[in-house]
């Protein structure tokens, strides 16, 4: 597993060396990479401490501490080093303090930490993970009922894969998801693939092998 993460790293270090291709990144709103992955890019010698420290898994019980602002110390740890609108934690503070580290954490694995993530995942929760239960529900005016309930069983089940990664595998394994999903968006983008498969076409096929399902973790 962490071969492959290198791997990938050591496979993106001369793109995004080349200006053209941080200018097409750019254009393409691509530029952002996971922090792990861009930690990796920027340092031959990886310190792991450093990189995995915004996956590392919180001691105690999660909300045990007093909230800040409404917001759990543990996801304001989190986000320090992320480029985020402040008014994510204005969605975070509608969910009780277990499911707004689930919900953080889920968007910085899937590199989502936008504000549109936030609001939906805070819409696909339940009842019970909110912060006020009792709070009315969120409602769809183009989704019908077992629409919605659909919606939610599968953000529930993407929870729960996120959930089961984590005691499975760790942060190595959640920093290596976020990268492969950072793949995807560069090989799923026409004018990043055109690029790299005049200038890179070694790299855009290491991407490819490294974007198959169930690639092997070496």
């Amino acid at each position: 597993m962490r071969r492959s993460i290198g791997k990938i790293a050591i496979t993106l270090r001369p793109l995004v060396a080349d200006q053209r291709f941080r200018e097409l990144l750019l254009a393409e709103n691509l530029a952002t990479l996971p922090r792990t992955l861009a930690i990796r890019i920027m340092h031959d010698e990886h310190d792991m401490t450093n990189s995995i420290a915004v996956y590392r898994p919180v001691a105690g019980a999660v909300g045990g501490s007093k909230l800040v602002g409404g917001i759990t110390p543990e996801v304001v740890e989190l986000f320090q080093n992320c480029c985020l609108p402040p008014k994510i934690f204005g969605v975070l503070r509608r969910l009780a303090p277990a499911r707004q580290l689930e919900v953080a954490k889920l968007m910085v694995a899937m590199n989502r930490v936008t504000y549109n993530y936030a609001k939906m995942a805070s819409a696909l929760s339940s009842q019970s993970q909110l912060a006020d239960p009792s709070s009315p529900e969120r409602r769809f005016a183009r989704l019908t009922d077992a629409q919605l309930a659909a919606l939610k069983r599968q953000f529930a089940s993407l929870c729960n894969r996120f959930r089961n990664t984590m005691e499975q595998y760790g942060a190595l394994a959640l920093e290596l998801v976020a990268a492969r999903e950072y793949l995807k968006e560069l090989i799923n983008n026409v004018r990043v693939v055109r690029y790299l498969a005049q200038k890179f076409p070694e790299a855009l096929s290491e991407f490819q092998r490294a974007t198959e399902p169930k690639q092997p973790d070496g």
